[in-house]
């Protein structure tokens, strides 16, 4: 293949495919509210950092110990 998931293009690929017609698009979704068991959320509700996901697995980490030496 020419180019796989989540490579980036380079010049010469993209020189390629400008020739064979094929242009490159993006696309997304922007979230204007989220609604979850009658509560209604802003979309920054999703924004998540590597810190919160780090806190999230320690605090997991801890009660499975907490419950199998408990």
């Amino acid at each position: 293949p020419l180019l796989t998931p989540g490579q980036k293009v380079g010049s010469s690929e993209a020189a390629l495919l400008a020739k064979l017609n094929i242009k490159p698009f993006s696309y997304g979704l922007k979230l204007r509210s989220i609604y979850d068991n009658g509560s209604v959320y802003g979309p920054e509700i999703l924004d998540i950092t590597d810190d919160d996901l780090l806190a999230k697995f320690k605090e997991a980490t801890a009660a499975v110990t907490l419950l199998s030496l408990g």
